[in-house]
């Protein structure tokens, strides 16, 4: 029997199931992943997935498969293609729904097998190369539609929610190594303790990604993977474009960015064309900064004080710790002194209780600042990106670990672990747990579709209902 896709189709399975037409059942040993895997197909991931050219085909073992099985690997916490052997192609309930029939997951796609007594054994269903040969035939542009194409679905689905973003950029390093395809070098300076100032020459890429920012989740809606040595401003209209077109005009209300991202035309861009906000810190060597500084030592206006969560060395030689400060902040209308902006800009300054007015640090915004706390407050939210965001996205879902060194690779690795980190965030929402609510129990199996069922429904649908149930209110089943 050769590999088949399968699809989902509960209704005609059910039926069979109560004909006893039916061609096994399964539940899966992954535990929570297969929920995730069910929110994906619900978000027709794997249709888009499906759409995604391979420029070669290897005998015997279908791109298809091979594509899905890549897909799995960020959802089920397998951080590489190394891992796969172990923690991938020992779930036979996870296979069968990728595809694989008995026979194939016995006994493999091909007849390759070792050819010395001490060489390993076969690997089953295939082996872990074929899945980073694939990687290799898949053009960067493909995982571009791809991850495009699934975040359409997302905004479809309503899941991308209020028009609050934000953009930033994270350094993905490769260390010495030169045979990764389409890195860029930077050197940066390297300040110590004793004063003395060093150089380090960095190797890597700059993955820059825009951010629907929800108190429950975030969500990257656009990215772009350039050389580390590429300037950021050359790739945010795209991005926001990008976004419009998926969201529609007016989807993005409020941008968030930081320092990198400091330019005029840019302003008058995303607020003359758009209707774009923005907040946006202003560097310490700008005009506009000076100006706010001048305009408070004469301002009897007093400061707006709030408490704020900061990360701050409590002791010295330690490490910073979140605390609560007082943070004061006063707003400033109509500022002009930025030559490269034709947007009528506002501004605030920012102090800890314990900073003098030179320390203060300023925002600029196209938004209102008579309430400069509500204005310091919004442009926080970005606080956790740069910190607890790009910390998860690195160690928690292996950003940095790189599925090859080909830049097709490296693009589909950066690509998958997104998407995944994208499914969780819906995943512990409201919107994601409805769905998920439903997910798998047992998958059951026929012909080329599958369903999705409670062990309950199941005996109710081969005629053997049982007289006491003891599923939760909650479990609610797939329509």
């Amino acid at each position: 029997m050769p590999w088949t896709f399968l699809n989902e189709n509960r209704a005609a399975v059910a039926e069979k199931l109560r004909r006893g037409e039916y061609d096994g059942l399964v539940q899966t040993g992954m535990g929570r992943a297969d929920e995730l895997v069910y929110l994906m197909a619900s978000l027709k991931f794997f249709e888009h997935l499906d759409q995604v050219e391979v420029v070669e085909q290897r005998a015997g073992i279908p791109n298809e498969l091979q594509k899905r099985g890549l897909a799995i690997l960020p959802v089920a916490g397998i951080p590489t293609i190394a891992n796969t052997p172990e923690r991938l192609f020992k779930d036979a309930g996870l296979l069968h729904f990728l595809g694989c029939n008995a026979q194939q997951i016995a006994n493999g796609f091909t007849q390759r097998g070792p050819k010395k007594k001490n060489q390993q054994p076969k690997r089953l269903p295939f082996h872990e190369d074929d899945l980073r040969n694939l990687l290799k035939a898949i053009a960067p542009t493909q995982s571009q539609q791809f991850f495009t194409g699934c975040l359409g679905e997302f905004f479809r689905a309503n899941d991308v929610r209020g028009g609050i973003y934000a953009i930033d950029g994270t350094e993905l390093l490769v260390g010495d190594a030169k045979t990764f395809e389409g890195t860029g070098m930077i050197t940066v300076p390297v300040r110590h303790k004793d004063g003395s100032v060093t150089y380090e020459t960095k190797t890597g890429y700059k993955l820059i990604y825009l951010l629907n920012l929800k108190t429950d989740r975030e969500l990257v809606v656009s990215y772009r993977l350039v050389p580390l040595n590429t300037n950021a401003l050359q790739v945010v209209r795209e991005m926001v474009t990008e976004t419009l077109q998926l969201g529609g005009a007016g989807a993005i209300e409020l941008l968030l960015m930081d320092r990198e991202f400091v330019d005029g035309d840019l302003i008058n861009w995303l607020k003359g064309d758009h209707g774009i906000d923005v907040i946006i810190p202003v560097k310490e060597n700008m005009d506009i900064l000076e100006d706010m500084r001048g305009l408070a030592r004469i301002d009897q206006r007093p400061w707006q004080t709030y408490t704020k969560l900061v990360r701050r060395r409590v002791q010295k030689d330690q490490p910073k710790q979140k605390v609560v400060v007082p943070i004061r902040v006063k707003g400033f209308e109509g500022l002009t002194t930025w030559s490269s902006c034709c947007i009528p800009l506002n501004g605030i300054l920012q102090r800890k209780d314990d900073e003098t007015l030179e320390d203060a640090r300023g925002l600029v915004t196209t938004i209102p600042t008579q309430d400069a706390i509500r204005v310091d407050r919004q442009y926080g939210a970005r606080w956790g990106i740069e910190n607890d965001g790009n910390r998860e996205l690195k160690q928690g879902w292996g950003l940095e670990t790189l599925w090859g060194r080909s830049l097709a690779a490296v693009t589909m690795s950066v690509v998958m672990k997104l998407l995944g980190y994208n499914y969780v965030k819906l995943f512990h929402t409201r919107s994601g747990s409805r769905l998920i609510a439903k997910g798998f129990q047992v998958i059951v199996y026929a012909g080329n579709e599958f369903g999705v069922f409670h062990i309950e429904e199941i005996a109710t649908l081969l005629g053997a209902p049982p007289k006491m149930s003891f599923r939760r209110a909650t479990d609610v089943s797939p329509p």
